[in-house]
């Protein structure tokens, strides 16, 4: 748990789940339902990587190379703080991100969790879904790790 930015951050956490994404599992029923329907010219496709939880150590891997790189991410709050006027309600909320990470550290896809999302701002989601995506963590070896990451942001009082 990181806690007291004064970036405006209030905390931010890191967790993880070795479900694969729900779009995996869709892919993998399409391409099953058009199998097995008999159909003869079903598209060739690979089944989508499995992926895993961290181990501690690859958790904290994560978790460091977001605290050193965390400067990207309170500028896409501190932008849209900037646009917003004085009418406008203060920015504040939780974002969550979902990532995947592959064995060389690249993300192959980062999404926002909107099931933990209660910023008001699609564009700040954008700018941090981002952010995440171009960041590079350390290899690791085995299948691609599925990581979610969250931080609640506010107004500095």
């Amino acid at each position: 748990m990181i806690s007291g930015h004064r970036s405006g951050v209030r905390s931010s956490h890191l967790t993880y789940s070795g479900r694969p994404p729900r779009r995996a599992i869709a892919a993998v029923l399409l391409v099953g339902a058009a199998l097995g329907s008999g159909c003869a010219h079903a598209p060739a496709t690979e089944p989508p990587p499995v992926t895993r939880r961290a181990t501690p150590a690859e958790a904290r891997a994560i978790g460091l190379v977001i605290k050193e790189r965390y400067r990207e991410v309170t500028r896409c709050y501190w932008q849209e703080h900037a646009a917003r006027t004085e009418a406008s309600p203060a920015l504040a909320g939780t974002l969550g991100v979902r990532f995947v990470v592959t064995p060389d550290g690249r993300v192959a896809s980062a999404a926002v969790a909107m099931d933990r999302t209660t910023l008001p701002s699609p564009s700040m989601a954008e700018c941090v879904r981002a952010a995440i995506a171009a960041m590079a963590f350390p290899p690791a070896p085995g299948p691609p790790i599925e990581a979610r990451w969250t931080s609640s942001f506010a107004p500095e009082p």
